[in-house]
């Protein structure tokens, strides 16, 4: 099923866009991941937060997990772009819950 993203709320567009500028920052070739939820983890009014609490995981936790992930990513430099298809939005976030759960099993 392809998602719309002009169907995405105000929250998720700018989680994606964050996710997106940060893997840049981080010369990385993809948005993965680890990135779409190191931005949802950094919305301070977003729904992430009080999830995380609620089930018990400190957000400051998760942020150095994510950190650690994100440094062990490989690095390209030079003239790159990056793109994100419909499909690689899908791609996204059925891979953002393993990312929940593997956060959750090394609590």
């Amino acid at each position: 099923m392809a998602l719309d993203p002009n169907r995405f709320t105000r929250k998720t567009q700018e989680a994606l866009g964050a996710a997106q500028r940060d893997a840049a920052d981080r010369h990385h070739s993809q948005v993965m991941p680890e990135h779409l939820l190191a931005a949802l983890v950094g919305q301070p009014e977003g729904v992430v937060l009080g999830v995380l609490e609620r089930i018990g995981l400190a957000p400051t936790a998760v942020r150095a997990r994510l950190e650690e992930s994100l440094t062990r990513l490989p690095q390209v430099y030079g003239a790159t772009t990056q793109s994100r298809s419909e499909e690689h939005t899908s791609e996204l976030q059925s891979h953002s819950d393993l990312v929940c759960r593997l956060l959750l099993e090394k609590k």
